[in-house]
C-alpha cells in the first residue's frame, strides 16, 4: 500500500539515478582513456591530471548549482508570502 502511495517519485528518481549512473560510467571509462591518451602524446600525466582536475572542478560547480537551487525558490516563497 505504502509504495503505490510513492511509486511516482519512485519512477522520477529511477529516471533519474539511472541517467548519472549511466554518466558516470561513461566518464570513468573515458577518463582512463583519455589519460592514456594524453600521456602517449605529451610523455607525462601532468596534462591528464590537470584535466581531471578540470572536470571535477566543473562537477563541483553543476553540483553547487543544483544545491543552491532549492534554497533560492524557499527565499523567493519567503519573499512572496511576505509581499
Amino acid at each position: 500500500m505504502r509504495f503505490r502511495a510513492f511509486s511516482g517519485r519512485f519512477r522520477a528518481f529511477s529516471g533519474v539515478f539511472g541517467a548519472v549512473l549511466m554518466s558516470s560510467t561513461f566518464g570513468m571509462a573515458l577518463g582512463g582513456w583519455l589519460a592514456g591518451e594524453i600521456f602517449d602524446w605529451t610523455g607525462s600525466y601532468q596534462v591528464a591530471l590537470l584535466n581531471g582536475i578540470g572536470w571535477n572542478i566543473l562537477n563541483m560547480i553543476l553540483v553547487g548549482l543544483l544545491l543552491i537551487r532549492p534554497l533560492r525558490l524557499k527565499l523567493q516563497d519567503k519573499r512572496l508570502q511576505h509581499a
